[in-house]
């Protein structure tokens, strides 16, 4: 999915920019996540919900075309 340059750069990136939606990750935005989140160190831009339904309406086309999505959620695992 094509991101163009003015979405992106309300988004905080500098040019437009590809989603490659077989390299998504997820990041939580919680304090849990991201410690620096209550002091402002860490900023919170970028979100857009028209791309997340976007890409979520792709990976459902995908998954109908045969596609095997296997979703990996890498919060959840255990470090050693």
């Amino acid at each position: 999915m094509l991101v163009d340059e003015k979405r992106a750069i309300a988004l905080g990136q500098s040019k437009s920019f590809i989603v490659d939606v077989s390299r998504i990750a997820r990041l939580p935005i919680t304090v849990d996540y991201f410690p620096g989140l209550l002091d402002d160190a860490v900023p919170s831009f970028g979100r857009d919900p028209a791309i997340v339904a976007t890409i979520a309406a792709r990976i459902r086309e995908l998954i109908a075309d045969g596609f095997d999505v296997v979703p990996v959620d890498l919060t959840s695992m255990n470090s050693s």
